[in-house]
């Protein structure tokens, strides 16, 4: 037993299977738990030996992991009943795949941090078509909620197929772009076709490792990818691509991702101001090139920041989050900040 006087009571019942079907079922603290071996082995080894030491905190923490990691991801729940954002219940493969993690017992705040990245993405359909595009190869995810894929090219790290779109990031000859290690290549997002019924279309395209070699002329790739960035999952080629509006070259493609998340190489966030994330302070962040005097649009903790091109920052408290994502759509369409601010923002908060 532990020297300090234990948070968790006695299991007040117990019923231990071993052997095939193994599985433990205590009521602890009054609440009902099961663990079984072919769910998690992990953590029915850990209740196990938690339970011969008669250790009750470590039983509580091996049979409901899920307590160890919620408390850590902000606006994000998860209970028996499942995973709830901002109070609103998730049905999806992240929400099962947190699931998955937290009831064996991982830090499942990368995962938490990919949801909250896909809820930016502008568009509705394209969050919808990215869930099944992950789930059809279980792409892996990375520690600060982007996701993996592979992209084929050719020997001299040149993209197969020419395009006409402008970059804002990265350089192209000839309508051939270079995806050397390390480069951030970026073209406007309505420059990307959304529609997922055309295969070979306009975009920036990654896609599923047995997709990428398929196309592959000498050289393959791995490239990390913010999912508010993808814009659409075409139905062609078993919807094993996608088209994106931006990514970054991270690796060599030398086997199969495997693990379920990788470090991230894009933790900076490197690239120009139109990232999402913004490291002066401000949680999710957009920049208004086009306005005189909105220089960029913060949110962080239920607070809208309007920062100003003489260096002067207005504050709004308690704005919904929604309304940060309606600002953003409204400036992508190239419709004026200032209009936006004088008819939603000024008189409200």
């Amino acid at each position: 037993m532990n020297d300090q006087q234990p948070l968790s009571l006695a299991p007040t019942s117990r019923l231990i299977r071993l052997g095939d079907g193994a599985f433990i079922t205590v009521v602890i603290n009054g609440e009902s738990l099961t663990v079984r071996a072919q769910d998690s082995q992990d953590s029915f080894d850990k209740a196990l030996a938690a339970y011969k030491a008669q250790d009750w905190d470590a039983l509580y923490t091996a049979m409901r992991p899920v307590k160890a990691y919620c408390s850590k991801v902000d606006g994000v729940v998860v209970t028996e009943k499942g995973v709830f954002l901002n109070d609103e219940p998730v049905h999806n493969t992240i929400a099962t795949r947190i699931m998955e993690f937290a009831m064996s017992g991982l830090d499942h705040q990368p995962l938490c941090r990919f949801l909250a990245k896909l809820t930016l993405n502008p568009s509705r359909r394209a969050v919808k078509e990215l869930y099944t595009f992950l789930e059809h190869r279980n792409l892996p995810i990375t520690d600060n909620g982007n996701f993996l894929a592979y992209k084929g090219l050719r020997g001299d790290y040149y993209s197969v197929h020419t395009g006409t779109s402008k970059l804002i990031q990265g350089k192209s000859v000839n309508g051939k772009i270079f995806n050397g290690i390390g480069e951030v290549i970026e073209m406007k997002r309505n420059d990307v076709d959304d529609d997922k019924d055309k295969g070979c279309s306009y975009g920036l395209h990654a896609g599923t490792m047995e997709y990428a070699t398929s196309w592959a002329q000498g050289k393959c790739v791995i490239v990390e990818i913010n999912p508010s960035d993808v814009v659409s999952i075409p139905t062609d080629c078993n919807f094993q691509k996608l088209r994106t509006c931006k990514y970054k070259v991270v690796g060599e493609f030398e086997s199969a991702l495997s693990n379920p998340c990788y470090e991230s190489k894009w933790n900076d966030y490197d690239g120009n101001d139109s990232d999402r994330v913004d490291v002066s302070g401000d949680d999710y962040v957009f920049y208004t090139d086009d306005s005189a005097w909105i220089e960029r649009v913060g949110f962080a903790d239920g607070n809208l920041y309007i920062h100003l091109t003489n260096g002067d920052v207005m504050e709004f408290l308690d704005v919904p989050f929604q309304v940060f994502l309606d600002f953003e759509d409204w400036v992508n369409q190239n419709k004026s900040a200032g209009q936006f601010y004088n008819r939603f923002i000024r008189d409200q908060y």
